[in-house]
């Protein structure tokens, strides 16, 4: 992704990544991050992590290598993650 990247270009470099059969490896999660950052659309940052999170389904072991390999680019852009968010809890039940 490059410097004069928009939204419609992430969104379409997004929708073909992650209709690939693979995950992402970190160095271009990390480019996707940034350039989201670039765009300043941190909502487009976050929906990629929960995707990331959903492409490595059953895997916990990638989804953390990916997570762990990406954690200085999160600081470096004041990311947080799903769980952090606490984006990964499915409430079933309102009172």
């Amino acid at each position: 992704l490059s410097d004069l990247c928009d939204y419609w270009y992430i969104r379409r470099g997004l929708r073909e990544l992650l209709m690939d059969d693979m995950i992402p490896s970190p160095e271009i999660s990390q480019a996707v991050l940034y350039a989201c950052r670039r765009n300043n659309n941190l909502p487009a940052a976050i929906r990629f992590l929960e995707v990331l999170k959903y492409k490595c389904g059953p895997n916990e072991e990638a989804y953390d290598y990916v997570m762990q390999e990406l954690g200085p680019t999160m600081a470096d852009l004041g990311l947080k993650s799903p769980e952090e968010l606490g984006l990964d809890v499915v409430v079933t039940e309102f009172e």
